[in-house]
């Protein structure tokens, strides 16, 4: 197990980042690649710095999910994404695909509830995990076999581990910090 680290990607996260930290670029057919080239730039220095044996990315797969069940107006004001960057999910998809490294959407849920079940499941079976997002959410997340990365710019990240939670928020527990970010 020791050789053994999963990396889990936050799809939406990073390349809505990497859309709005770089200008508009279009490819020879005119379709915009800036959040896609921004992505893959992120992408290969985390993986070349943290050398994870398994890779997966986590997508939403639509704006509904189960939350909009319990409460009608879950993100009702969150405006779609402008329309340079929506194609570029498909083309990030297919770049993927095309590298081999697994993503994974899931209907009714968001990445971070993907990201979450699988950090919690490589958990229990002790193996070492970074999360990599831009979502402060994750931060629930962290745990001695847990760290997240979170992304700051475009090619920034801050790591948060256990030690450094402890460190910036004192008796901070993952309990406390649920209900914090409630």
């Amino acid at each position: 197990m020791d050789s053994q680290k999963l990396m889990l990607i936050d799809g939406n996260s990073l390349l809505y980042r990497a859309f709005y930290a770089l200008p508009l670029l279009k490819n020879s057919q005119g379709l915009y690649t800036n959040g896609v080239y921004g992505f893959l730039t992120m992408f290969n220095r985390v993986v070349a710095e943290q050398k994870p044996s398994h890779i997966v990315v986590a997508f939403d797969m639509s704006k509904q999910t189960f939350r909009n069940d319990v409460y009608d107006a879950y993100k009702a004001n969150r405006s779609a994404p402008p329309d340079e960057l929506q194609g570029q999910f498909a083309v990030l998809r297919e770049v993927l695909s095309a590298l081999g490294i697994v993503y994974v959407e899931q209907a009714g849920y968001e990445a971070d509830d993907i990201i979450g079940t699988l950090s919690r499941r490589a958990e229990e079976a002790e193996i070492p995990t970074v999360i990599v997002t831009g979502d402060g959410d994750s931060l629930q997340l962290v745990s001695p076999q847990v760290n997240v990365l979170m992304t700051r710019k475009a090619s920034a990240t801050s790591s948060y581990t256990i030690q450094s939670r402890s460190k910036r928020n004192g008796r901070l527990n993952r309990t406390n910090l649920l209900r914090l970010r409630a």
